[in-house]
């Protein structure tokens, strides 16, 4: 074993290309560059040899040994392209272990977190299933929509770029022809995705996530969107040929965005971009410049409402030349002139150009914006200003009254005013929000007019009518508890718990926005509150791969506020997500902290909390007795609490015991608990608890109740939304119908496990379920997909460091292998699972040391 200090190597050691300072545009594929880069630069050791130094900085620091050592796998997939999450500690922890200085270390930990805050921000996508009610007026440019119309007509699966300048009418002009191939009976529905090529604050669309977008709303579920982008990809083709869909994809930010989206269809794919996109196949490239002098006339006096004399033709000229022929800023100077009829076209124009000297954005559109501005009364100035300042994509009218500090009506009117004025964009039904160019204008506006203390208590009001909307919806989902921190009372209020489920389902990017500007913009408590009121009914329930973020901004505003009950909530919060996502070395820094601050607070309950989710990650990295005194120790904690506590409690200590084949133990705790919930209504127990008793009768050979107990907890946990529960639901149930002989039922069941354990990133249910298809293809006779089956599971597991699900893997391949007369790769696989299982105390290792007695005696 190799022994290191914290100074591998003493000399200078410079980030590499000499940085020091974190770059602020890496890429997660660069600290993987980097990585690689400085790896060479230390000598190129291997993977093993940096988790040994790693595990040895890590005691060093007081970690015990047996949490301490990252896998290989875990250490290589830092060195690796296309991460979507890359641990800072980690990279910190691996760049001393390949010599550098704590200092440089901590600078490559802050560019690592600069890579994945860009990386989360462009994961958030918005996808519209419909046009624009009223996009508002469109003149000319027939002859561009006859061409989209001729080309898909003529290549089914057209794509089709529409690119010019920002402002120029890409948009607009793609969505009427969108319309127009509806109308043609060329489509029958449309999809709209924006990929935010050049937004003002956030980076462009990642395609894994426009992908799962697209066909979330393409009316795939959730735990049906394929994980590889291919695979996505391949379905959304599928879908949007079978529904008859034009695709537009708004706003591109280059060909490789593109491409990685494009699917291979009979639909139509419209795409609008500032750039050409020359390297991309299309079956159209279409430039969308101004618009020629008589139709922006045409359009200036058709917003105006403006009846023009021969004397004005060639004042009106010079006008929208001088706006620029761009529809954008031509649409908001005519409602600029509609709000002057005092005012003669030459007043106008005189206007216009005296504020040339003054742009702030491209000329043409400044100008627009700032005339139109100018003129607004001064309650739809103040609105856009505000509504320039908030850190979110879209408000509903509930959220901008808040922000507006107006009454509902009022900001309703608001809003209506400056929709009409072309400066308020209604993105979805009763969604706002500012188009990029405006609300860099406005914001600017805010700054040069607004004091700062108006514009604090403008968000300070959003902050407060969001956090009272959370604590309504949770008072509906359940928290877990009594809510800790007061909130101010919310105009919201929902009806039931789907109502209140679907509204956090549709503002988590909202309330994640919020949390993110809370921690950054002097508003921790909305930080720590968000995550405090949600995090229970988030771990239980949805599926999103963003949790963990919500809960991190939460735990950097406890800190900045010395909260250290927040603190610990948060860093639990935190914990418990990575635990579902089998990511357990992150896991356990994270709920040692939470347990300890817990313990320190003399919070039992908290402090049960973590060496709950510590005792999981236990019970799947084979250390069962350890498992089963901290299960233990929570049961003892929580007895004289809330029954679902204690019930919970009681079937995890199930779960330590089932894998120990203490199976009359499990069984009684189980029952325990089942009484429990069901004599205290409580349903989620109930599903839990059912789901894992499947498993004790499955060990117990009892495959009939088996499938009785995983049916019952499916039909709960279909009926509570909860995704975890169903996802083990199926499992256990297809299992027991491959033992029961009845495969074709099996097989459905299986894949969708399968596919909700991908979307919740949980890798040990996923290896479970995998070893589960293998078993079934072994008893459909496909021996070669049940093999590269075992394979899979077993990989899976080693990667996440799941022992036991390693173990049983290879214990598998074993039979495998002796079934088919090669008792020599049989024993290899059961020596290897024997290890595992010895170490662990399970009793599987008896079993498998009578398989290899009898293959060495045969």
């Amino acid at each position: 074993m190799e022994s290191i200090t914290q100074s591998v190597n003493p000399a200078p050691f410079p980030l590499p290309g000499g940085l020091e300072s974190p770059p602020q545009r890496w890429s997660l594929d660069d600290v993987a560059e980097q990585l690689s880069a400085l790896r060479v630069q230390g000598g190129s050791p291997s993977y093993s040899v940096i988790a040994r130094r790693i595990r040895q900085l890590r005691v060093d620091r007081g970690l015990p040994p047996g949490e301490s050592e990252p896998g290989r796998i875990t250490v290589y997939d830092c060195f690796r392209q296309g991460r979507r999450r890359m641990q800072p500690e980690l990279v910190a922890d691996i760049v001393l272990a390949l010599g550098a200085s704590p200092d440089q270390a901590n600078l490559w930990a802050q560019a690592c977190t600069v890579a994945q805050m860009q990386a989360d921000a462009a994961a958030v996508v918005t996808v519209r299933t419909e046009l624009p009610s009223s996009p508002g007026p469109f003149v000319g440019r027939t002859d561009q929509i006859d061409q989209v119309v001729r080309t898909a007509v003529h290549s089914p699966g057209s794509v089709m770029v529409l690119h010019g300048m920002p402002g120029s009418g890409k948009s607009r002009l793609a969505f009427r022809s969108a319309a127009a191939l509806l109308s043609a009976g060329l489509a029958r529905r449309v999809l709209v995705a924006e990929l935010r090529g050049h937004h003002a604050r956030r980076p462009p669309a990642a395609p894994a996530a426009v992908l799962d977008a697209l066909l979330r709303a393409a009316g795939v579920p959730g735990r049906e969107v394929p994980a590889a982008v291919a695979d996505r990809r391949a379905l959304l083709a599928s879908k949007l040929t079978e529904e008859r869909a034009v695709l537009v994809l708004d706003d591109a930010h280059d060909v490789t965005q593109v491409r990685a989206l494009l699917p291979s269809s009979a639909a139509p794919v419209l795409i609008t971009s500032r750039h050409r996109l020359p390297e991309l196949s299309t079956q159209l490239s279409l430039p969308i410049g101004t618009l020629d002098q008589a139709q922006a006339v045409e359009l200036l006096a058709h917003i105006a409402g403006l009846r023009l004399s021969l004397a004005d033709q060639e004042t009106a000229v010079d006008l929208v030349r001088a706006a620029g022929l761009l529809p954008l800023s031509i649409g908001l100077l005519a409602a600029r002139v509609a709000a002057r009829p005092d005012w003669s076209l030459t007043d106008h124009l005189q206007a216009l150009q005296s504020r040339r000297q003054a742009l702030r954005l491209d000329d043409d559109v400044e100008v627009a914006l700032h005339l139109s501005y100018r003129h607004l009364d001064d309650q739809m100035r103040h609105g856009l200003r505000m509504l320039a300042t908030h850190p979110c994509d879209e408000l509903d009218p509930l959220a901008c009254a808040a922000l507006l500090g107006l009454e509902p009506e009022d900001a309703a009117q608001t809003l209506q005013r400056l929709s009409e004025h072309h400066l308020v964009v209604e993105r979805s039904p009763q969604r706002y929000g500012l188009h990029d160019l405006t609300r860099t204008f406005a914001l600017a506006r805010s700054y040069d007019e607004e004091r700062p203390a108006d514009r604090g208590q403008a968000l300070a009001r959003l902050h407060a009518h969001l956090a009272g909307s959370v604590r309504s919806a949770a008072a509906q989902l359940g928290i877990g508890g009594e809510p800790r921190l007061d909130v101010a009372v919310s105009n919201r209020h929902f009806e039931d718990e789907k109502q209140a489920a679907a509204w956090v389902t549709q503002e988590f990017e909202t309330l994640l926005a919020l949390s993110a500007h809370g921690l950054a913009h002097g508003h921790p408590r909305t930080s720590v509150q968000i995550s405090e009121d949600l995090g229970f009914w988030l771990i239980r329930c949805a599926e999103r791969a963003d949790l963990a973020d919500l809960h991190e901004y939460a735990l950097g505003a406890a800190e900045r506020l010395g909260d250290e009950e927040g603190v610990a909530r948060a860093a639990l919060a935190i914990g418990q997500v990575l635990v579902r996502e089998s990511r357990f070395a992150e896991a356990i820094p994270a709920l040692h902290r939470a347990a300890t601050a817990f313990a320190t607070a003399g919070d039992r309950l908290g402090a049960s909390r973590a060496t709950t989710a510590l005792a999981m990650i236990d019970v799947h990295q084979g250390r069962l007795e350890a498992a089963i005194a901290r299960f233990t120790e929570v049961v003892e904690a929580t007895k004289g609490t809330a029954a679902f506590r204690h019930g919970i409690a009681l079937d995890n200590l199930a779960v330590a015991y089932i894998r120990a084949g203490r199976l009359q133990e499990a069984l009684a705790c189980q029952q325990e608990s089942l009484l429990m919930a069901e004599e205290s209504g409580d349903t989620y127990t109930r599903a839990n608890v059912l789901a894992n008793m499947a498993s004790v009768h499955q060990q117990r050979g009892a495959a009939a109740e088996a499938h009785r107990a995983a049916e019952e907890s499916l039909a709960l946990s279909t009926d509570l939304d909860s995704v975890p529960i169903t996802a083990y639901a199926l499992s256990t149930q297809g299992r027991a119908l491959v033992d029961l002989g009845r495969l074709d039922e099996a097989e459905p069941r299986l894949r969708r496990a399968e596919e909700l354990a991908t979307g919740l990133h949980d890798q040990v249910l996923l290896c479970g379920v995998t070893g589960h298809l293998a078993t079934l293809a072994q008893h459909q006779g496909e021996v070669e997909q049940a093999r590269a089956g075992f394979v899979k599971a077993r990989d899976l597991a080693a990667a996440v460091g799941a022992a036991y699900e390693e173990a049983c893997a290879s214990r598998s391949l074993g039979e495998l292998a002796l079934a088919h007369d090669d008792p020599q790769t049989a024993r290899q696989h059961w020596a290897a699972a024997l290890e595992t299982f010895e170490t662990m105390g399970s009793p599987e290792a008896a079993r498998v040391r009578s398989l290899l007695q009898a293959v060495d005696h045969s």
